[in-house]
């Protein structure tokens, strides 16, 4: 597009620029899933071995998030005017 309205080196930058940040993006989320894929196995094949041998493995276990406390707001007196 830069290149159609003349400015060829900036339309470059851009989609260099762009074409970088999505590529860094996407290769960081399967970097990720890969990483929790290899996790997973290696904890499944860690736990067939500890049954194995003879080991009792607990239920894993699930964290819920903290509640989240709403706190009323303050009451605000004012002082009665004198007079």
């Amino acid at each position: 597009m830069g290149s159609a309205v003349g400015n060829a080196g900036n339309g470059a930058a851009i989609g260099a620029g762009s074409g970088l940040l999505l590529g860094a993006l996407t290769g960081a989320g399967r970097a990720r899933q890969t990483g929790q894929m290899l996790q997973d196995r290696y904890d499944g094949t860690y736990a067939q071995c500890m049954v194995g041998h003879g080991e009792q493995l607990s239920p894993p276990v699930a964290y819920a998030p903290p509640p989240i406390v709403a706190w009323p707001p303050p009451v605000v007196m004012y002082p009665v005017p004198a007079g």
